[in-house]
């Protein structure tokens, strides 16, 4: 989260604003989680008050002190409340100067100029407040409801060089580097529209937690965003958070900026919710059962009717339009064939009637409006592989031949990827379920590919960090060799112990360089543990840099080790040099070996494990540059990840 800082700069009518920036402002943005500063942050060149511009529209958080009557300060304090109608936080000295009329009525945090920091109590709980609030607090947004403001992409695009970043991420499967690219937005003014990119391409590669965290930081920001609470929607759907995603589509709902088609679409997702929950209160039941739950519960009823209304709201949404009709025809014969258990739940038999017909005139018309949905976007060219596989569900629902449906399935079928493969045979499934047009679904699922087998899930995952192996001229000894042995045992148990603790399919994750990630890697291929490295830099610059000071064994096992993980992303490489990419260049402060910590972590994060767990090896000294072990313990201790470390000292 960015915030740009407006305040009159110096000491001015008796108050020392430095000091307010040092004592009040800048400790409390820290606490509050936010980065920024003033146009005096600006290095590039260029013109400051473009730079000024760009910061009004784009910062999450405007802080403006209006203590004195500055120009500067009221002139860039008006640009804000015309560009943005939240997230502007006044603060006053309280001295004589009185507010200028147009903003007494205004909410602002008093201060003593000559005891700042006595008020930061009071400005971080404001700041974290004004991060959780969705209160318009501009008198310009306040006065013209129907203000809109404008696309801050339009000032400040995202660099074609991390998107490209992100897509080549993406194209490797590497859900800890697009994890990493996520997080690293927030050093920028692009940071929304990066993390937009970013939980894109995680949620089109299936990294569900990872997008979940992304879009949440996008939400926290903007609350009411369309885009992220529909996606968040889909999220939370897809990994069982039902009541989160029911929340985040409700406000898409009930935002008068919707577009027909994102309503069609949260409605949809709203029906697929119903549809699971159906799903799930048929645990444990027999055919029976699952026949008898179908039709005295109303989740099918419900998502019927949510599809229905989706399909109103936009025509040119056939999956709505599609599943609609899939439900009345699903219930309208289930109703035929229990129509006394369908009757018993009822009053009347006229009220039972009277919903049945209703669902059958519901049936008819959306045979034809569904064939002419399909038919547009079939004409529209939309040729994404959906097209042949809905028109497919569409024949198994309308055509009176069952040869038809078997071969339009056999067409969709052919080189569809396993994603549509799956979601086509779930719609069969349903019905199988049930016991609904078994003669029909039964020769329809003969012509789909074997259901892969479900993989074991992922228990734990373990990321390793540790010193190297001390060089010869090393002053102050932290790894000394004579320590090999010890340690590796120490990390033996340590692994055994996890594996106690979490059992289950387990994956290692540490980088490549001699001591302590070596010994963890052969440690775990001892037992049977899959690991993957993460190497900062190719091997060629890697050896040099992190293995070649431990002497030629180093070396050679640091080969083997590569030798042994042919798997696709088994091995993965950061950067192509120590050099940061061209889009972070002007970054200080952050390196490559920064970057290898949190993308180890991020790796940790998106590997679908239940559990996460850190093992360090270290001495709890800081190391002797950045992105040492102390950087990583601190960051998973941030994380909230159980830590276990091991003192090479203090081994054996």
């Amino acid at each position: 989260m960015q915030a740009f800082i407006v305040r009159p700069f110096g000491t001015k009518e008796g108050i020392d604003f430095e000091a307010v920036q040092e004592q009040l402002i800048a400790p409390a943005l820290a606490q509050a989680d936010i980065a920024g500063g003033t146009t005096g942050c600006i290095l590039e060149a260029g013109n400051i008050r473009e730079d000024m511009f760009q910061l009004l529209l784009l910062a999450d958080v405007v802080i403006a002190d209006i203590s004195i009557h500055n120009a500067n300060v009221f002139y860039e304090l008006g640009i804000r409340h015309a560009l943005r109608g939240r997230q502007t936080f006044l603060l006053r000295a309280n001295t004589q100067f009185e507010v200028p009329f147009d903003l007494k009525t205004d909410r602002y945090l008093s201060y003593d100029p000559a005891n700042p920091a006595a008020t930061l109590p009071d400005l971080v709980r404001g700041l974290l407040a004004t991060k959780a609030s969705n209160r318009v607090d501009s008198p310009v947004f306040r006065s013209l409801p129907q203000l809109r403001e404008p696309e801050r992409t339009a000032l400040s695009p995202v660099p074609l060089d991390y998107v490209n970043d992100l897509e080549l991420a993406a194209s490797k499967s590497q859900g800890g580097k697009m994890g990493l690219l996520a997080l690293e937005a927030s050093r920028f003014l692009w940071e929304e529209s990066g993390r937009r990119v970013a939980g894109r391409v995680q949620f089109q590669c299936h990294f569900l937690k990872p997008a979940k965290e992304t879009w949440e930081r996008v939400r926290s920001v903007y609350p009411l965003d369309l885009e992220a609470n529909l996606m968040l929607g889909t999220v939370y759907q897809r990994l069982g958070e039902l009541t989160e995603s029911d929340q985040s589509l409700r406000t898409v709902l009930g935002s008068s900026t919707a577009e027909p088609s994102q309503k069609a679409e949260a409605l949809a997702l709203r029906a697929r919710n119903q549809k699971a929950r159906g799903n799930d209160a048929w645990a444990g039941k027999d055919l029976a059962g699952r026949r008898l739950a179908t039709v005295r519960a109303d989740f099918f009823f419900e998502a019927r009717k949510l599809y229905a209304e989706a399909f109103e709201h936009d025509l040119n949404h056939s999956y709505s339009g599609l599943n609609a009709l899939s439900l009345s025809v699903l219930l309208q014969e289930l109703i035929a064939e229990e129509r006394d258990a369908w009757l018993a739940g009822f009053d009347t038999e006229d009220e039972a009637r009277l919903i049945a017909s209703e669902i059958s005139r519901s049936r008819d018309r959306l045979e034809e409006t569904v064939d002419s949905s399909l038919l547009a976007g079939e004409k529209r060219g939309q040729d994404d592989g959906w097209a042949a596989i809905s028109r497919a569900d569409f024949r198994f629902l309308t055509s009176a031949r069952d040869t038809a449906v078997v071969a339009a399935y056999e067409r969709a079928l052919a080189g569809a990827p396993p994603f549509q493969t799956g979601a086509a045979r779930g719609q069969l499934e349903l019905f199988e379920s049930l016991g609904v047009r078994a003669a029909r679904v039964a020769a329809c699922l003969a012509v789909f590919p074997p259901k892969p087998p479900d993989a074991e899930p992922l228990r734990h995952a373990v990321v390793f960090t540790g010193h190297r192996i001390d060089r010869q001229d090393r002053e102050s000894p932290r790894f000394p060799a004579s320590k090999e042995a010890a340690v590796r045992a120490a990390i033996r148990k340590d692994v055994l112990d996890l594996r106690a603790a979490y059992p289950g399919r387990m994956l290692g994750i540490a980088g490549g360089a001699n001591g302590g990630d070596i010994l963890f890697h052969e440690v775990c291929a001892e037992l049977g543990i899959p690991t993957r490295v993460l190497l900062t830099l190719p091997e060629g610059l890697f050896i040099p840099e992190s293995v070649a000071d431990g002497g030629n064994d180093w070396v050679r096992r640091f080969n083997a080790l590569m030798e042994s993980h042919p798997e696709k992303n088994a091995v993965q490489v950061l950067c192509p040099g120590k050099e940061l990419p061209v889009w972070m260049r002007n970054l200080s402060g952050y390196d490559v070996w920064q970057r290898t910590n949190i993308w180890l972590m991020e790796e940790g994060l998106s590997c679908g494990a239940r559990a996460l767990s850190l093992l360090a090896l270290w001495d709890g000294k800081a190391g002797d540059g950045p992105g040492g072990t102390k950087d990583l313990v601190d960051l998973a201790r941030k994380y909230g990840i159980q830590v276990t470390i091991r003192d090479p000292a203090n081994v054996g």
